[in-house]
């Protein structure tokens, strides 16, 4: 309801400018959580700014819904070998599909087949490697013993492009840390 009642301007919160970034991040956190009006919210506030940074920002609201059925529309969307979108829209999606909430890393957990899947393809195709190293911000993530060898497992078994291979190695570092330090 605060957060309502900031992005509605009857809560006054001088000195703070509320500017249309502030807004739209009010506004995604609100649509991570799965708020009742946040499909209105993400409407309202897109059509109060017609510039490129509010459709990223917007593409970013609509990808954080805690909605497996739509976070896999986004996908596949973008992952058409046709998808003619810029890397700046296609990671205004991916660093925003799975945000840290309880929730969300289930899904991200529900996720993670298809993200071998198309982590695959993507990297046979081998026409972006910039945006591969980005898709790998959706890779497996956590302290789980299993979930850590699984992942090692679809490492080793392709032959990757060096810098797509570096991201994911990279990534399962940080889940084998986790697990580490979860030990102690």
């Amino acid at each position: 309801a605060l957060l309502i009642g900031i992005l509605s301007d009857k809560i006054n919160l001088k000195p703070l400018v509320l500017d249309q970034d502030i807004r739209w991040q009010i506004v995604q956190r609100l649509a991570a959580l799965g708020h009742s009006q946040a499909a209105e919210l993400i409407t309202k506030t897109k059509a109060n700014d017609p510039s490129e940074t509010s459709f990223k920002s917007y593409l970013a609201a609509e990808a954080s819904k805690p909605m497996i059925n739509e976070k896999m529309k986004w996908l596949e969307q973008m992952n058409r070998p046709d998808a003619n979108w810029s890397l700046a829209r296609k990671q205004s999606i991916i660093y925003s599909l799975f945000p840290s909430t309880p929730r969300q890393t289930q899904l991200r957990y529900q996720f993670r087949e298809q993200f071998y899947k198309t982590m695959s393809i993507l990297d046979k195709r081998n026409e972006d490697i910039s945006y591969n190293r980005a898709y790998v911000d959706l890779a497996p993530s956590g302290c789980d013993e299993t979930l850590i060898k699984e992942f090692d497992n679809f490492i080793s078994q392709q032959d990757w492009n060096v810098v797509t291979k570096k991201s994911l190695v990279i990534q399962n570092q940080e889940n084998k840390i986790c697990a580490r330090v979860q030990i102690r």
